[in-house]
């Protein structure tokens, strides 16, 4: 055929053959080294990888702990053992979903449960995850192509997936429910149960306030977290700076999740004093439709465990993330 370029003209330029492995890394090794022999400036991370269709299991950059949950016991106030997220979501785990061939699907973004105040299941949110997805698909400053929403602060510096181990923030409360369904829906497929040797969900959903806090220590006195030992409780801000990621660290911005081994609840569930608020899966107030938060952030100087927010759930800023929890069978 006429149209096709013999292999000996082909070798004259820089080329990828598409049915050979690893075929775009040997082309851009190929660019960068002419760059280098030419002397031609070259820029890092200017090619995106090519979404999987599958999820993928956890690679040499990201610590495997971040993917771990840890179980909690039955308590007075929450009288059923459950599994808990041992850090927030971090922007790695959240790509996984971005890149989801079923990211967009319906199914996805509808049927969120509902809870009350008082953390009773009262029904469940039907169409109201999929109508902001679709109104969101409007404005072309938000989405990534025709079917992805951009986390608001994705490509920021400080709070994007440029630091894969910081929790993700400025994503709304739907967009957090959004992804607990595609996590269940391919739990056998990702990361977290090949971590999680055994753990077969019943269900992925945010967490209530009522588990949230019984995972942060329950009743300590005040509910003041960190703690200088299991229960014990420091109020010294100098100590909880070296413990959670808080306004007064003069940090300014979001760490990675596991940065703060000292700050580990009495059950080793990290992270949940600063850094970033989290979202609860229950109202705080339902006649006004505000969504619970707990935790305080990286922007906020109190560190309490008992510390509570209601947001609306549209809301998207860059010091609100989340953690999931997995409930069992008989929970």
């Amino acid at each position: 055929d006429d149209c096709i370029p013999s292999f000996e003209r082909l070798k004259k330029y820089q080329w990828v053959d598409y049915f050979s492995p690893n075929a775009h890394e040997r082309l851009i090794k190929s660019l960068r080294l002419r760059a280098e022999v030419l002397k031609i400036e070259t820029f890092e991370n200017v090619v995106s990888p090519i979404s999987q269709s599958k999820p993928v299991a956890p690679t040499q950059d990201i610590d495997p702990d971040l993917y771990r949950f840890i179980q909690i016991p039955a308590t007075a106030e929450v009288p059923y053992s459950f599994y808990i997220g041992k850090y927030p979501v971090t922007n790695a785990q959240y790509e996984r979903f971005l890149n989801a061939p079923d990211y967009s699907e319906p199914a996805i973004w509808r049927g969120f449960l509902k809870f009350n105040e008082d953390c009773i299941q009262i029904g469940r949110w039907h169409e109201e995850g999929w109508e902001w997805f679709q109104e969101e698909m409007k404005d072309p400053k938000k989405f990534l192509d025709k079917k992805r929403v951009i986390p608001k602060y994705w490509n920021d510096q400080n709070f994007g997936i440029s630091n894969p181990e910081n929790p993700v923030v400025g994503i709304t409360w739907y967009e957090s429910n959004a992804y607990c369904n595609w996590l269940m829906r391919h739990w056998t497929e990702v990361a977290e149960s090949k971590i999680n040797t055994g753990l077969l969900p019943r269900l992925i959903r945010l967490p209530l306030e009522t588990e949230w806090v019984a995972a942060a220590g329950g009743e300590t006195p005040k509910n003041r977290f960190p703690w200088d030992a299991a229960g014990k409780v420091t109020t010294d801000i100098k100590e909880i700076m070296k413990r959670a990621n808080i306004s007064g660290s003069s940090i300014g911005h979001t760490t990675p999740v596991n940065a703060y081994l000292r700050g580990a609840s009495p059950y080793s569930v990290m992270d949940m004093a600063g850094n970033v608020w989290e979202w609860q899966a229950n109202c705080r107030n339902m006649e006004e439709g505000r969504l619970g938060l707990l935790g305080g952030s990286w922007l906020y100087g109190g560190v309490f465990a008992g510390d509570a927010l209601g947001f609306h759930s549209f809301i998207r800023e860059y010091n609100l993330g989340f953690r999931v929890v997995a409930s069992l069978p008989s929970g």
